[in-house]
């Protein structure tokens, strides 16, 4: 039925309709906030009562009273209870009551014409339009956000690799330097051992040409000395001679 009444209806109508039952329904909720907001028990009343109680206690018995005043008194604390939820319940409906009038004027000011009307409608439009803007916006922002997340990520990867090549070049070139050193040090303890060798070889060699010498010296000594005739000699001739060049060279 309704199906069919909207289809009856142009579109202004639809809406026009549809803002009278909004209209309705909130005079609805306006009647029931007030029937809500009906005068709670007097506190004269309440005394009364207590009053017309505690009287009725004189004839009775100490035990009595005292049980009669407990009830009292709880009496007297649920109606207070009953009176606090009362105010609070009456601030409530007063605030709520406050909202749903400036609602009501806001959305259904008093003179409305098909300009205003036009007007408000456009602008709900632009508001519609910029809440998906903004739904766009927010979620391109969510995607950057992402990508830069993940940017400083891979820069971080980057900064970490470029340490370690750093450190990788710096230990290479640490074993290459340790490396030449240690050639350094092997090639001078050849050349020391080489040298030490050389001059062991040249002190024996002076050694043994200082025996042969002293050698010479001696033999050469004993012929002059000696009554040979080493010059008519062949022998001692050829010897003294040998001798002789040996000690020119």
């Amino acid at each position: 039925m309704q199906n069919q009444e909207r289809q009856l209806l142009t579109p202004k109508e639809k809406q026009v309709l549809d803002s009278q039952r909004e209209i309705d329904w909130l005079k609805r909720q306006i009647e029931q906030y007030e029937q809500a907001l009906e005068p709670a028990p007097e506190p004269d009343t309440m005394l009364s009562t207590v009053r017309d109680i505690l009287d009725n206690e004189e004839s009775m018995n100490p035990m009595d009273t005292i049980e009669n005043h407990k009830d009292v008194i709880d009496e007297l604390r649920e109606k207070l209870d009953v009176m606090t939820q009362f105010n609070l319940s009456k601030n409530s409906l007063t605030q709520a009551i406050d909202a749903s009038h400036n609602v009501l004027k806001a959305l259904y000011p008093g003179n409305v014409d098909h300009d205003s009307f036009e007007r408000s409608r456009e602008i709900k439009i632009k508001i519609n339009e910029r809440d998906e803007l903004t739904s766009l916006f927010l979620k391109g922002f969510e995607q950057l956000r992402k990508v830069k997340t993940e940017l400083t990520q891979t820069q971080a990867k980057i900064i970490e690799s470029h340490q370690e090549n750093r450190e990788l070049v710096q230990s290479i070139q640490d074993a290459k330097n340790e490396a030449l050193l240690e050639f350094e040090r092997q090639a001078n303890d050849e050349r020391d051992i080489m040298a030490s060798q050389v001059t062991d070889r040249s002190e024996r060699l002076s050694d043994h040409q200082h025996r042969l010498e002293i050698a010479r010296n001696v033999l050469m000594g004993l012929i002059l000395e000696s009554d040979i005739n080493w010059t008519n000699d062949d022998h001692y001739l050829q010897v003294m001679q040998e001798i002789g060049d040996e000690l020119e060279d």
